[in-house]
């Protein structure tokens, strides 16, 4: 979670950097898997590349951008996106299960 820095009278935030990848692509996964839809229909639906979602699997993205992923998901039949850390903290804890 980013942490606010003072610097100069000034209130700042430092940014939250991955070590290895944005979180919201675990939950893309858990989505592909619970939908049973290939990248195939993924593609078709989201009108997203399909380079674009292999690099999303194989983790050669670090930061997706979220009109991509929003488009994925509702292509996947999501309805919401755990984007406010309450929903993160329960997504993480649901997939330690």
């Amino acid at each position: 979670m980013a942490k606010k820095a003072k610097t100069n009278g000034m209130m700042r935030y430092t940014t939250y950097n991955f070590t290895d990848h944005d979180p919201i692509l675990d939950w893309v996964d858990m989505v592909k898997e619970d939908s049973q839809m290939s990248v195939g229909e993924i593609v078709a639906k989201s009108r997203v590349s399909g380079s674009t979602i292999r690099n999303w699997i194989h983790r050669n993205t670090k930061r997706p951008q979220f009109s991509t992923v929003a488009a994925v998901a509702a292509a996947m039949g999501a309805d919401t996106l755990p984007i406010t850390p309450e929903a993160r903290r329960a997504l993480r804890k649901e997939m330690q299960k």
